[in-house]
């Protein structure tokens, strides 16, 4: 049928210019508001498998100071977050829409309904499908369903000279 067992996975987030310990010492989890706006699955707390996704300059946070207290484009200390999403009973994107028939816009109406979260993808950070730095995505739309684990904080490094 249309229901899956509940789950709980860990993903990851990146808060773009939000710094993630304002976000992580909230009290309930990362708000729907704050999420990505009117999104491919509408609005919702976007996450994803793969850090490699989140690492994307249109998703990382960024900062001069290890703590990242202040917003740096250009910073070399980038900020994930490590967060537990609940995803309840979850819409598997591809597999509803190419065999049951719905369209994406009649199930998409029935989230909060029917089901609890969407599980999308593989994405690529800048367009839908397959491709570098792809993740399967995990969106919830209840504040609450997506609790921040860590703060995750590490640098580019350049390769070696050779």
């Amino acid at each position: 049928g249309d229901s899956e067992v509940a789950a709980t996975v860990s993903a990851w987030h990146g808060s773009a210019t939000t710094p993630p310990l304002k976000i992580a010492q909230g009290k309930s989890g990362l708000a729907t508001p704050y999420g990505a706006g009117q999104g491919y699955y509408k609005q919702g707390c976007y996450t994803a498998e793969h850090a490699s996704f989140c690492h994307h300059a249109r998703y990382v946070y960024r900062s001069s100071d290890v703590e990242g207290v202040l917003y740096d484009p250009n910073g070399r200390f980038h900020h994930l977050l490590l967060v537990k999403v609940q995803r309840g009973n979850f819409l598997r994107d591809a597999a509803h829409w190419q065999n049951k028939g719905d369209s994406r816009d009649s199930l998409l109406q029935r989230l909060g309904e029917n089901f609890d979260s969407v599980e999308g993808g593989p994405h690529r950070p800048t367009a839908a499908g397959p491709g570098a730095d792809d993740s399967k995505l995990y969106v919830v739309h209840q504040q609450g369903q997506c609790l921040p684990s860590f703060i995750v904080t590490y640098q580019q490094l350049s390769p070696p000279n050779l």
